[in-house]
């Protein structure tokens, strides 16, 4: 049953404007059960790339696999497309889940001839640690009976980027065994960055042993591309929680066209007329609905040094951009000791500090600050709430107050807000207010978990202040009124003071 919500954000996902394309390859590009290219995908492949707008190929393949692809599809491109040599420029690949980004430089007659490593050598080293472990594993228990192992290699260090164990058995419960074991091996490793992932190849499951994920990699190509990932369509066959594909998929614009995570505002399957369509199939048909669109729209009436300029005012712009996000995200990595900058620290969809679950369990149950954000209702948490992978410092009973007591008339077709709720709002905040100062008596305000909890403080006593600064602006005798209800509050609370100092400076 696919739900109306569903229907609605996927017709919203497909009516948005893409300015590049990602494609996981198997089972997404290839013929069913095969690790051919279809053929149909070539002329698709061309009109986009005659049009620069570029291409990211992002896989579990290796760099042998890559090389498959190359020889697969560019003298077709070149030869019956017409794709030429600088037009190639536009396609990126990025192989082994995103451990490694492959380039192709300039007057080069080979594809993807430039290469950088996206994960650090330090993770490659404990991978390779891992393998062992996982060897002898397999080797001293009757799971080797079960796995066929393989490995991506990079061809010059004969490191290995990539740990592949074909299950032959397909019963569930050996493999949930497989899996449970690798995992116990990999936090073994006591490595942030391995991780274990579900993909499948020439039809075939595969578990998938690497250095990085999917999503981390777009990182990476946003900034290589000057393209930003919320317009980059993505388009994958392994949407699954634990699929390869995951966390590329888990965004608004992303599709699956095979298995998908079940949610309603990502990872969509690909509807048709009403009916789920799988595959290439799939694939072909989001190609031709999709708003595909390059960054500058040259068209052929503009004079050439229009178009010259034009060009250099958007270069500018992302290289501005670019820096920008690499001194704040470095600033974040130095204070915080994290890799990714903004986005280790504030989760992507809600705007929240998070805090790793695995950081979480070993802050103390005694942390003053911890039991603040653990607070219960008895139904639910009031100040905080959970993902898959973290705890998000945002809740219901004070930032998402009016999205959770939302009350709808059916009749009238609009929410109403009623004068209760705000009272409600208002003595929720205060409550949070008053809890959180007492929460910073006995706390060590230099550890980073605790400052991270003080950020999360601070984002809610944000969104508070612009919520009562908007109405002191738009609303009539609000001064008066908000005052009123202030008054449940210590006058020597930061908040308090903050307010009056709001009043002073409208007066």
């Amino acid at each position: 049953m696919i739900s109306e919500e569903l229907i609605k954000n996927y017709e919203r996902a497909l009516m948005q404007k893409y300015n590049a394309v990602c494609f996981d390859i198997d089972g997404t590009l290839t013929e069913d059960n095969s690790t051919r290219i279809d053929v149909r995908i070539l002329p698709i492949l061309a009109n986009i790339l005659k049009r620069h707008i570029p291409v990211v190929f992002i896989t579990g393949r290796g760099e042998t696999g890559l090389n498959d692809l190359s020889r697969e599809i560019v003298y077709d491109l070149k030869n019956k497309h017409g794709v030429t040599d600088k037009q190639l420029l536009k396609m990126y690949a990025l192989t082994n889940d995103g451990a490694r980004i492959f380039m192709t430089s300039n007057g080069s007659s080979k594809l993807f001839n430039v290469s950088e490593y996206i994960s650090e050598r330090e993770d490659l080293l404990k991978l390779n640690e891992l393998n062992i472990k996982i060897v002898n594993l397999l080797r001293s228990t009757v799971l080797g009976d079960y796995c066929k192992v393989t490995y991506s290699k990079d061809s010059d260090s004969d490191l290995i980027v990539n740990i592949r164990l074909l299950v032959l058995d397909e019963s569930i419960e050996v493999k949930n065994t497989i899996i449970k074991e690798i995992e116990s091996l990999i936090n073994d490793t006591k490595s942030w960055n391995i991780n274990l992932t579900i993909g499948i190849h020439n039809g075939k499951q595969i578990l998938q042993v690497g250095t990085t994920t999917k999503d981390k990699a777009m990182q990476v190509v946003e900034r290589m591309i000057g393209i930003p990932q919320n317009s980059m369509l993505r388009i994958g066959d392994c949407g699954d929680k634990n699929g390869n594909d995951y966390s590329m998929l888990n965004c608004p614009q992303g599709f699956s066209v095979n298995k998908v995570s079940g949610k309603n505002d990502s990872c969509f399957p690909v509807i048709d007329n009403g009916k789920i369509i799988r595959g290439v199939n799939a694939t072909l048909f989001l190609m031709k609905k999709v708003k595909l669109l390059p960054t500058i729209c040259l068209e052929h009436a503009i004079q050439e040094d229009y178009k010259k300029a034009y060009a250099k005012v958007e270069k500018k712009m992302n290289q501005g951009k670019n820096k920008n996000i690499y001194y704040f995200d470095g600033l974040i990595n130095e204070k915080f000791q994290t890799v990714y900058g903004i986005n280790s620290l504030f989760d992507s969809s809600s705007g929240s500090i998070k805090i790793p679950m695995y950081e979480w369990v070993n802050i103390s149950d005694d942390n003053q600050l911890k039991r603040l954000w653990l607070t219960y209702d008895g139904a639910s948490l009031c100040y905080s709430m959970y993902d898959n992978e973290n705890i998000l410092l945002r809740g219901s009973r004070i930032y998402y107050y009016f999205l959770s007591q939302r009350f709808h008339d059916e009749k009238k077709k609009e929410d109403i807000t009623t004068k209760e709720m705000i009272y409600g709002w208002l003595n929720n905040n205060g409550e949070f207010l008053l809890q959180s100062l007492n929460a910073f008596s006995n706390v060590n305000v230099d550890e980073l978990n605790n400052i991270k909890m003080i950020l999360g403080i601070i984002d809610n006593v944000r969104n508070y202040l612009l919520i009562l600064l908007n109405q002191l602006i738009v609303g009539n005798d609000t001064e008066k009124n908000i005052m009123l209800n202030l008054t449940c509050l210590n006058k020597n609370t930061l908040i308090y003071k903050i307010y009056n100092n709001l009043v002073s400076a409208k007066n």
